[in-house]
């Protein structure tokens, strides 16, 4: 019974299943391509195409041949597969003479490394239920959060007030949303556009400079000054603290006087220095202005400045006094050198 009901879905739907095997064996073809310019020779990508067009040609012949009630491969099955052998190949090398091989090379790089990337933002931050997910949908690396900030708050912004204003704060009118439960208290300003979430509390003394977005349940406390940045949800940026084109994570703690500081004495642009398989990899970031990316449930001691272009990892944990460059992997703590306090004369 199994085999007739199988036999006469194949009959059914033999042309469907056969175009879509068509289609698997030319895509999986064009990953052949990337594959051999990346990490195999000429003589591996000869192998990869004949390997995919056997199983892809094969694959059709049985169900066109079940499809004729047959168990076996008729000899005009066999005819057919001579055919398309050759159909194949003609399209394909006319297709590559014409195509600019290069470029498809490069697509594939691309979209290999977006598989095997250890530094896209889920690597670094929790999304999920997030106001800031759509952020990154377009992104590849988590630093590139940064430049499309702006673009991405301007299109998302709803000017709404749904929390709690105290006399004695200012909001820029029709620039600000701010989420329900959410509090600002007296002597704080916010320019536009910024987006703070439910639940947050924006203490005395806060001054925010526009293209921000606050998460949920967050604190940003006393003297604390922003300018075009993320903070994800659950995190305390408590008192005397400088954060600008920056990125922060979700549950994430900066001690009084943490900074991240997006401006290099020589005005150079800002180049992210990462380690992957093996090698520094080198990320221009187009920007002259650049701050840092903390990944989530990071736990940052007092007094604490973050370098132009300092990529933290998740769960890190930093001592105070310190400052941070380069890239710190996830799951590290970082400790400062010591040494003792050293009395010069200047006489």
């Amino acid at each position: 019974m199994h085999n007739r009901a199988a036999n006469r879905y194949l009959q059914q739907h033999a042309r469907q299943i056969a175009a879509a095997i068509r289609i698997a064996a030319i895509f999986i073809y064009f990953l052949s391509i990337g594959f051999e310019n990346r990490r195999m020779g000429e003589d591996a990508f000869v192998v990869s195409r004949l390997m995919f067009l056997w199983f892809g040609t094969r694959n059709f012949l049985i169900c066109e041949a079940k499809a004729r009630g047959s168990e076996s491969l008729p000899d005009i099955c066999w005819q057919r597969a001579r055919r398309a052998i050759v159909y194949f190949f003609v399209i394909t090398t006319r297709l590559l003479s014409v195509v600019d091989r290069s470029v498809i090379v490069a697509r594939w790089r691309v979209d290999l490394d977006k598989m095997t990337n250890p530094y896209s933002p889920q690597a670094f931050f929790d999304l999920d239920h997030n106001l800031a997910a759509e952020l990154f949908l377009d992104t590849t690396y988590v630093w590139e959060g940064v430049a499309a900030l702006p673009l991405f708050i301007e299109k998302r912004l709803e000017p709404r007030i749904l929390g709690e204003i105290e006399d004695g704060a200012w909001l820029e009118p029709g620039r600000v949303s701010l989420g329900e439960g959410s509090r600002v208290e007296r002597g704080s300003i916010i320019r536009g556009p910024t987006i703070i979430g439910r639940n947050t509390v924006i203490r005395s003394g806060v001054y925010i400079r526009g293209n921000v977005i606050i998460g949920d349940e967050c604190v940003i406390g006393w003297s604390v000054e922003m300018r075009q940045s993320l903070v994800l949800n659950n995190t305390r940026i408590p008192h005397f603290n400088g954060i600008y084109t920056s990125l922060i994570g979700n549950r994430s703690n900066l001690a009084g006087r943490v900074s991240t500081p997006n401006y290099r004495m020589d005005g150079r642009e800002i180049i992210i220095r990462v380690p992957w398989d093996g090698e520094i990899r080198s990320f221009p970031t187009g920007q002259t202005l650049f701050g840092a990316v903390i990944g989530d449930d990071a736990n940052i001691g007092g007094d604490t400045l973050f370098q132009p272009g300092a990529v933290v990892g998740r769960r890190c944990r930093i001592a105070p006094q310190c400052s941070v460059s380069g890239y710190i992997p996830h799951d590290s703590l970082v400790k400062c050198a010591t040494a003792p306090v050293e009395v010069v004369s200047l006489k």
